[in-house]
């Protein structure tokens, strides 16, 4: 009389395979997506350093800039708290020196219309921050929608 084998390692090994593929294809699929937005971010680098040298040359006034921003920052009390933010920029934060290396990033995509977000260690004279700055791609043209500077020296 020969003894039946179990099934059971040969179900538990196809589900252990079966969820090695699927975790290792939605980790791939993160790593490679998050690869291509620090990429996007390095790429959006210049644009946040040519913002910042501009209105740090200009002693943080906002005219100085104001072509880099989308028109709905002009919109409400918007533009008055960025007034307000950039006058404490020019004293607490001192002369603009770098951007760094993007610490994060967000993208979003509605009706046609890509907006993203980057983080990046920003450099200053008297303090470091976090600069967060988001960028609409308009017709091929950068809009800043989003901007602020995080900064234990703002505080």
């Amino acid at each position: 009389m020969s003894q039946k084998k179990s099934k059971l390692p040969w179900v538990l090994g196809g589900i252990a395979a079966f969820m090695l593929l699927c975790c290792g294809g939605i980790v791939g699929g993160g790593f490679l997506l998050f690869q291509k937005g620090m990429q996007t971010a390095q790429l959006q680098a210049p644009f946040a350093t040519e913002v910042m040298t501009k209105m740090s040359d200009s002693n943080y006034e906002f005219e100085s800039v104001a072509d880099y921003f989308d028109a709905s920052i002009f919109s409400g009390n918007q533009l008055d708290q960025l007034k307000v933010a950039m006058t404490a920029y020019g004293e607490k934060l001192g002369k603009f020196k770098s951007v760094g290396s993007a610490s994060g990033f967000n993208s979003s995509y509605d009706n046609g219309i890509t907006t993203n977000r980057y983080i990046f260690n920003t450099y200053f004279e008297k303090a470091e921050g976090a600069l967060t700055i988001g960028v609409r791609d308009q017709n091929g043209i950068n809009k800043i929608v989003e901007f602020s500077i995080d900064s234990s020296a703002l505080k």
